[in-house]
């Protein structure tokens, strides 16, 4: 596999594990940033984030939506725009539609009665599939109408970025080879921000040296790139113009390890520093 295939893969990987936070809006600016660059360069991706969203949907319409799920998907799809306020309604309305002909399909079975309300209970069936016909064209026109509303809105504001399309694609990540101490710990500095590291091992400390600004505090937020395992460091206060987290090796998680450097701004923390690390060749 290619550098650059290997690398697609890993930022497919990444943006599909965050495809859940990025429609209930849990993610930071960057990483929203991150999952649309990823969906405007890789093929089939946002299909795939439209998939998640109907996935997402079912979930709330079968009462199985996790509870730290259901406040967010309220706010964002029950209460929220009135594009997914509709797109809700369709699978809604869809929904009704199967029931109601399930319903109605036992009891001529089990119950056949005289012909004119056979008549009537056929007049009621096609009602019913006429229904289930005009949701199913109407789901399958809003996924011809593109990307899920989120996705839209979000693109359009990519797109009104000076730096998009081709700059962002002159802008993926670098590989090198990355040196780590006799100790393990493994020096990130702000100018390799962005590049795919190769690295030997699992580093015992991630060092951020130099600091851009020793008064202010960092955070350093440590992923598994296959999802469901992360470790994020307290605020780190400067020492000797670096920040240092060792990552807790009881249950370590597989490379590779999607890294952000995080910095307080305002009310949020804001990505200063990304890295990529990977298993050395």
């Amino acid at each position: 596999m290619s550098d650059l295939s290997e690398r697609d893969s890993l930022e497919r990987q990444w943006a599909q594990t965050r495809f859940r936070n990025y429609l209930l809006h849990r993610l930071t600016e960057e990483d929203e940033e991150r999952i649309l660059d990823a969906v405007v360069r890789l093929p089939g991706l946002a299909d795939e984030l439209e998939d998640a969203e109907e996935r997402l949907i079912e979930l709330w319409l079968d009462g199985r939506m996790a509870p730290d799920d259901h406040e967010e998907f309220q706010r964002y799809y029950v209460n929220g725009t009135e594009t997914n306020r509709a797109r809700l309604a369709v699978f809604q309305a869809l929904r009704t539609a199967q029931s109601q002909r399930r319903d109605e399909s036992p009891r001529r079975v089990k119950a056949p009665i005289p012909f004119p309300g056979r008549a009537q209970a056929g007049w009621a069936a096609g009602v019913v599939a006429a229904v289930l016909l005009a949701c199913v064209l109407g789901m399958l026109l809003y996924r011809e109408a593109g990307q899920n509303a989120r996705l839209r809105t979000d693109l359009a504001k990519l797109r009104s970025n000076p730096l998009s399309g081709q700059q962002r694609q002159q802008t993926l990540p670098t590989e090198q080879q990355a040196g780590m101490s006799s100790q393990g710990g493994l020096n990130l500095a702000p100018g390799d921000s962005g590049k795919l590291l190769r690295i030997p091992s699992l580093p015992s400390r991630l060092i951020w040296n130099p600091v851009p600004d020793y008064r202010a505090q960092y955070r350093i937020r440590v992923s598994s790139s296959s999802g469901g395992q992360e470790q994020v460091s307290p605020l780190l206060t400067p020492r000797d113009n670096s920040v240092e987290y060792a990552p807790d090796q009881s249950s370590p998680m597989p490379l590779p390890w999607d890294i952000a450097v995080l910095t307080p701004d305002g009310g949020h923390e804001k990505v200063v520093a990304r890295y990529t690390l990977a298993k050395q060749k």
